[in-house]
């Protein structure tokens, strides 16, 4: 498959072609205005969470009950008006607009391809928007970014007027910010009668808002949460006139696009009211300038949310100094690229280098963003997901992974003792039950925790992380959410406590057990894991009675036996046992002297799993007993043959020439996957976890590959699909079904399980299918004309091939995963270093070598691998490992590839990057 080209279709384009830097992703979009529903993320690690459409639409906001801006939807984008306004009055008095949404503004609509009126560049935490005026005499330039040398919600826009012509040019300038200044939720809850709220603060530079109470029916409380709009003119001026309300700087019959104040070029404001009573806008009149031939003038705007009082006079001094704003969008830039540049790839093609360095922004956005703030993400409160934390630490691990240590530990306290868990963290780390306050358990949440556990201890060698002692969340909540406990009150705090008032503290392995063990016994009448409220795919949603989970199950299988191996690891360390809780024996029935249970017959692990809830369903005894760690391996390792012999089993499944993998199970007990009236029926996640797992056999390997490329292969995309087309609703399965085929859950181009299913095809050395699977990806993520979005891996392609739910996805973390551990093949093992290429010939291009950036053993790397013959996959082996022309000793690795020991690696020195060599050589 031959990669993307430019075509004279593509609207934008990346800057930097330099293919011996580490890639920086900075591009240019010409006319991005004709596209619809683009945006940017822009944010810091203070709290500030900020997007900008290239109509400079968005804003700042710092939790869900804090927007200084208007909060809106994508669909609100080709709706709305209200924008970060600038507009220039020029000699002749008429106005011109930076935003396209002015009926005269400097640009209108540019078609993709044609001579551009305007252009946008941007990179990594920044973006630029560029307009030209009609007559070509100047432009118009806005820059925003939010600072990261500043620790707090803050943003910045800086317009730039640039004078093309020869001979000087006088404009008078006018801006604002339209301020909201609330909770998400007045929107639509009570939009005017909070707006009575607010009370205002001038200062010379601008304004704050500071709302008296947080309006909330349920339970008003007072406001400290301030809104502040600052501007500053050329050398730090102050404006020349402010406006502070929406109806005054609009006027009657105004709009955003067009305001009173501008078009009607009023000098003077009204008169200051502390107390308005209605919407808000900073608006501002600056003092006319006059812009020599070639030259420039510039102006600031600084929005900030703060709950301290002078945080807007210290804003006010930082924001004064044209040096220090100019220092700050050079340190932002910096910051971002070095977060990035810890893992970069250079491949045979820079524009997937570059696309590259956006998809390795994207897990850093999510940790900040969680599931929120951006436009396509119209769901959710803040917070991040169980799930997402746990794969979004896979791409933090291969960057920095003593840094994430205490994130796990901290994490495994979500965990309840009978095996659910919390479902949101915050953003100050507290466990919340759910986001929406609707009990339930998704059934898959249990399977990650152990995955990047394990991975933490394979890049690492941490074992004795294991060992470490954490809480268990605990809440009116139990039986896995199928009851309240009503005994329970807030007074008893969010921590699992003994009878005896004791909070009860258990090892990381005992969370793990819990989670992993519970997963076994609660099964359905096909005896593999219930679906509960539903699994990876949200979209399962109405099989909670009968559903079950064939593709979860299978994770579970393999969690079982990688969690067995760990216990040995412990074992071999000199750890003879470990201390559980009298309660979790009942799960661990092959253990000496306990009572084992019939694996064959799901009655009887129903009625063990129901003992066990009963026992946890309070406060535990406190008991603890002492378990040898070979035993629990052995225990582990019976689970693990029993539920991965029934799955290579019982789940197989043939409709007429194919053959594949049941995933699942509706809520009326019927089989979903193969032969069906209406056309064979097989979705994605039933086959990536029987073949990742390993309980696929080879043959059973490559008739799914088989099966999945015929059936869910989009013929006019490349991608593949989540599902086949089921034909109609699935009121037993899921809402998921309802939707139009091809969108979301039902039939898209999913991203995270099609880079884990081409993770599977890798983990069983099929790396020519398991390329053709990511390359798909990013061949529609960058082919423009369709896929319509700026560089990113979206969460998902619709039927039409557009990209959608751009940067806050899981799917990212997974792709840089899947890329440098089985890709490049550059990966820990308890520890060591693994080198274990899998490239194609077509991964090296017209090369002979490609390489990747890394850090290991606390040392940054820069891993070549050299393939001097071109040598087909599957026909070389790794001859030879040097570092400086030293050569570094290696064994065989198991799994495939050479093992280097994490001493020889800690032997090299500290600063600078080592070029670590990989020459691949005929295989014997």
């Amino acid at each position: 498959m031959a990669p993307p080209r430019s075509s004279r279709h593509d609207w934008w384009r990346f800057l930097d072609a330099d293919p011996a830097a580490p890639a920086t992703g900075t591009f240019r979009a010409e006319a991005p205005e004709s596209v619809g529903r683009l945006y940017l993320p822009l944010v810091n690690e203070a709290g500030a969470l900020s997007w900008t459409s290239p109509a400079l639409h968005g804003g700042l906001a710092a939790g869900h009950h804090a927007y200084l801006t208007l909060p809106l939807t994508a669909e609100d984008l080709p709706h709305t008006l209200a924008h970060r306004g600038f507009w220039v009055l020029d000699p002749r008095g008429r106005p011109i607009a930076l935003s396209p949404l002015a009926p005269d503004g400097l640009a209108g609509l540019g078609r993709p391809g044609t001579r551009a009126a305007s252009t946008l560049d941007a990179g990594l935490g920044w973006c630029t928007i560029t307009r030209r005026s009609p007559d070509g005499r100047f432009s118009l330039c806005a820059t925003l970014w939010c600072p990261t040398d500043v620790p707090a919600a803050v943003e910045v826009m800086q317009v730039d007027a640039v004078n093309h012509s020869k001979h000087p040019l006088r404009l008078t300038p006018y801006a604002a910010i339209p301020v909201f200044g609330r909770s998400a939720d007045n929107v639509r809850d009570h939009r005017h009668v909070t707006a009575l709220l607010h009370r205002l603060e001038r200062t010379p530079h601008g304004l704050t808002v500071c709302p008296t109470m947080s309006f909330d029916e349920r339970g008003h409380r007072p406001n400290r949460t301030r809104y502040s709009v600052l501007a500053f003119g050329p050398r730090g001026s102050r404006p020349a006139a402010l406006w502070t309300t929406e109806q005054d700087f609009l006027g009657d019959g105004g709009t955003f696009a067009a305001p009173a104040a501008v078009w009607q070029a009023r000098r003077k404001a009204p008169p200051f009211r502390s107390d308005p009573g209605r919407e808000v806008l900073a608006g501002f009149r600056f003092a006319p300038v006059t812009i020599p031939a070639g030259g420039r003038a510039r102006w600031w705007l600084l929005s900030g949310i703060s709950t301290d009082p002078e945080a807007m006079s210290r804003w006010r001094r930082w924001g004064r100094s044209e040096a220090t704003l100019t220092r700050s969008l050079e340190q932002t830039k910096r910051f971002w690229l070095a977060k990035t540049q810890r893992v970069s790839f250079f491949t045979a093609e820079r524009r997937l280098d570059q696309w590259l360095a956006w998809v390795g922004f994207q897990p850093m956005l999510r940790r900040l963003y969680g599931n929120s703030y951006l436009p396509q993400f119209d769901y959710g409160r803040g917070g991040r997901g169980w799930r997402d934390l746990w794969q979004d630490c896979l791409a933090l691990l291969l960057s920095d992974p003593a840094s994430v240590r205490p994130t796990l530990l901290h994490n495994l306290g979500g965990i309840r003792i009978d095996g659910s868990n919390a479902t949101i963290i915050g953003t100050d780390g507290a466990f919340i039950a759910d986001r929406n306050n609707i009990p339930r358990t998704w059934m898959d949440h249990g399977a990650w925790p152990l995955y990047t556990t394990l991975f933490y201890l394979d890049q690492t060698g941490d074992t004795d992380f294991l060992l470490e002692q954490c809480e268990y969340f605990r809440d009116p909540q139990r039986f896995r959410c199928r009851q309240r406990d009503p005994g329970w009150t807030s007074r008893d705090g969010l921590q699992l406590r003994t009878r005896a008032g004791r909070l009860w503290r258990g090892s990381v392995l005992e969370h793990l057990l819990v989670q992993t063990v519970t997963a076994f016994f609660n099964v359905g009448e096909h005896n593999v894991c219930r679906l509960e409220g539903a699994d990876w795919n949200d979209g399962l949603d109405m099989a909670a009675e009968r559903g079950e989970s064939v593709a979860f199950s299978a994770f579970y299988a393999w969690n079982l036996q990688r969690l067995a191996d760990a216990c040995r690891r412990l074992a071999a360390r000199g750890r003879d046992a470990v201390d559980l809780p009298k309660e979790l024996l009942l799960l661990l029935d092959r253990l000496p002297r306990c009572r084992p249970v019939r694996y064959a017959s799901p009655a009887a692990k129903q009625a063990r799993m129901e003992r066990y809830l009963e026992a946890v369903s309070g406060d535990l005894s406190g008991t603890t007993v002492r378990v040898r760690l070979t035993d629990l391996a052995e225990d582990l390792l019976a689970k693990h043959a029993d539920l991965a012999g029934r799955i290579r089993r019982q789940e197989w499944v043939r409709a007429g020439r194919y053959g594949f993998f049941n995933g699942y199970y509706d809520n009326r007990g019927r089989r979903v996957e193969g032969p069906h009236p209406r056309g064979v029926r097989m979705t994605l996640p039933g086959q990536v976890f029987a073949l990742m797992s390993g309980i696929a056999t080879e043959q059973q390997v490559d008739r799914t590959a088989d099966a999945v490329e015929r059936l869910l292969r989009d013929p006019r995309h490349g991608g593949i699909r989540l599902n086949t087309n089921f034909r109609e609703p699935q009121p037993s399965l899921g809402r998921g079904f309802s939707f139009a085929y091809g969108e979301k859950e039902n039939g898209a181009v999913f991203s995270h399980m099609a880079v884990m299913y081409a993770y599977a095809l890798y983990a069983r050395r099929r790396p020519t299918a398991g390329r053709q699977a990511w390359m798909a990806l990013y061949r529609m993520a960058v082919h423009q004309p369709v896929a319509k979005i700026f560089p990113c891996l979206p969460e998902y392609f619709n039927a039409d091939g557009r990209g959608l739910y751009a940067y806050l996805t899981g799917s990212a973390s997974w792709f840089v995963y899947l890329l440098l551990t089985r890709v490049y093949g550059v990966r820990g093992s308890q520890g060591d270093l693994v080198l274990d290429p899998q490239l194609t010939r077509e991964d090296f291009g017209a090369r002979s070598n490609v390489s990747v950036r890394v850090r290991f053993a606390g040392r940054s790397l820069r891993v070549c691998f050299r393939n001097p013959t071109r040598l087909p996959e599957g026909r070389y082996r790794v001859a030879a490992v040097t570092v400086a022309g030293r050569p570094l000793p290696f064994v065989l690795h198991p799994d495939g590839g050479v093992r280097i020991a994490r001493r020889e690696i800690a032997r090299l020195r500290s600063r600078g990057e080592h070029a670590v060599d990989v020459t691949l050589g005929r295989a014997r």
